[in-house]
């Protein structure tokens, strides 16, 4: 059976927002940092018993809508499951796929007079040089195109090791006739958060921040990793790191590269709110042109 795409409504019956509601008081973060977590509950027939809307015949109901306004109901037998290891802990990009990663590392479109947009989907590069070696290329372009518009695309991007991204960060603050528009979504979380703080404390007003509120605050523990819980099997995610980007300190569990680097970037508000979706590379080719169209018209 294929799953219906779209909206949905209600599960077993309740609409989504009164369950999220209920679920509320159990998610730690914060508001968009609900909104990514909160959807496990959705398919986590135990979660869904806890809260008093579980079914009675052992299947989940779920009512969804789709872009065309017509509805479908999908039953679910709530035995018929996957190890939750295999879908999460994974980084929370927004892709139907949980298991996604990125072709490349950058992508760079010159739209010629309009301006250069740039795709930067992921910073987690467990070897290190496929990053490295694609930021140095995307500097070398930023810098030849310095009289550009630049627009910087960080939805879906959940971080990695924004060290590696300085070489980039540097050549668009060094480049300071280009006008430079970034955009984050709820999905944008840890490093790229931190690429977009040290490019506002650098840029200032020169950089337009659009897209929706990001995934996370400026103020979080991050490094850490994985552990396997030997009596449960569970895989539990762990920070070990204080950042407080917001107002630029760190206290002894920050490591000291990190802390070198650390900025005051106070609140990262939005200058304009755009959400748009992120399917398919032809469709967000084309999102990039019409914000680099708005912006220059």
């Amino acid at each position: 059976m294929i799953a219906p795409q779209g909206k949905l409504l209600a599960v077993n019956g309740a609409a989504v927002s009164e369950i999220e509601a209920a679920a509320d008081k159990f998610l730690a973060g914060t508001r968009q940092r609900k909104r990514v977590i909160g959807p496990i509950i959705l398919a986590w027939p135990h979660a869904l018993e806890r809260l008093g809307f579980s079914s009675d015949d052992g299947v989940t109901e779920y009512h969804v809508q789709d872009e065309n306004g017509q509805t479908t109901n999908l039953k679910v037998a709530n035995g018929n499951t996957v190890p939750a290891s295999t879908l999460y802990p994974r980084n929370e990009h927004g892709k139907a796929d949980p298991a996604w990663e990125p072709e490349s590392f950058v992508e760079i479109e010159d739209w010629q007079a309009l301006g250069l947009s740039i795709q930067l989907p992921s910073f987690f590069d467990p070897g290190k040089d496929a990053l490295r070696k694609a930021i140095s290329e995307a500097a070398d372009r930023v810098r030849a195109c310095s009289d550009k518009t630049l627009f910087i695309d960080v939805r879906g991007n959940t971080g990695g090791d924004f060290l590696l991204t300085m070489p980039l960060i540097d050549a668009i603050a060094q480049s300071a006739n280009q006008r430079v528009v970034v955009l984050v979504d709820k999905f944008t979380f840890s490093a790229a958060i931190v690429f977009v703080a040290i490019l506002k404390h650098r840029l200032g007003d020169s950089l337009k921040l659009i897209g929706e509120e990001m995934g996370d605050g400026l103020t979080f523990f991050a490094e850490g990793g994985l552990l396997d819980l030997p009596a449960s099997g569970a895989v539990v995610r762990y920070s070990s790191a204080f950042h407080d980007w917001k107002t630029g300190t760190s206290d002894e569990t920050t490591p000291p590269e990190i802390a070198r680097q650390i900025v005051p970037a106070g609140n990262l508000i939005l200058d304009w709110e755009w959400v748009a979706g992120t399917s398919g590379h032809a469709s967000r080719g084309a999102f990039h042109r019409q914000v680099l169209k708005g912006l220059r018209d």
